[in-house]
């Protein structure tokens, strides 16, 4: 458990990285944080303290992006060298390699069930990648150079930009999502999930960490899965 950040002032300065710092992203349990930078590295940072954990080392070229699995487990990095990495959170090593892109990636998400990759490219493609296996399952040819990613909170729509100035907005035909993964939050002893379709926040016991259930307002019915962790308000 890990508090919410209580303020806008300035907490720590992470200083390691020896180039740009492209991309930064925060675990689900807000306890480490993860960023990409031109010196072709992405680098693990402990929250509360500011140390560096994990440098991980496998690109050839500048990473341009990052995102983390919802669940916590993974992150996917996105490079110039036009591949996209698979990293264990805990350890820092990698375990897939995403190859198909033919130019630079410049932006990476993961979906809300963690079972998808969503890339953009120079190459002015979209592509969706399954998380396990690392198969290409779309490829999408759009305008421009893309530049950057984003996806539904639990829908497969994903919208996504260009260099020129284009916008696109995109339904994954064929792409279907599992449960959706949530974390809950507890104050003052309580525990609540907020279901991102209905935007109700229920009650759930200790017990229901780590389950699956159906998110009970009349009428949503959206499947949901609890990470096993929670985020505690203060």
């Amino acid at each position: 458990r890990t508090p919410f950040w209580e303020s806008e002032e300035l907490q720590l300065t992470l200083t390691n990285h020896t180039g740009w710092v492209n991309g930064c992203a925060v675990s689900p349990d807000g306890t480490w944080i993860v960023s990409t930078s031109s010196d072709n590295t992405l680098r693990i940072w402990d929250t509360a303290s500011g140390l560096e954990l994990h440098t991980l080392i496998g690109h050839t070229d500048e990473v341009e992006a990052c995102a983390i699995s919802p669940d916590g487990t993974w992150i996917v990095s996105a490079s110039d060298d036009t591949t996209l990495k698979l990293w264990q959170a805990t350890t820092g090593q990698n375990v897939r390699t995403l190859i198909g892109h033919t130019k630079a990636v410049l932006g990476c998400a993961v979906s809300p069930d963690g079972r998808w990759v969503i890339t953009a490219s120079h190459d002015m493609t979209l592509r969706v990648w399954e998380a396990d296996t690392g198969c290409e399952r779309l490829v999408i040819a759009l305008l421009g150079k893309l530049s950057g990613v984003g996806l539904h909170p639990w829908l497969p729509l994903v919208t996504c930009g260009d260099e020129v100035g284009g916008v696109y907005f995109l339904d994954l035909v064929g792409i279907e999502y599992g449960p959706i993964i949530l974390t809950a939050s507890e104050k003052e002893g309580e525990l609540s999930l907020l279901c991102p379709s209905c935007q109700i926040h229920h009650s759930i016991t200790q017990s229901q960490l780590g389950s699956e259930l159906t998110c009970p307002t009349p009428g949503c019915g959206l499947r949901l899965k609890i990470n096993p962790f929670v985020i505690q308000m203060v």
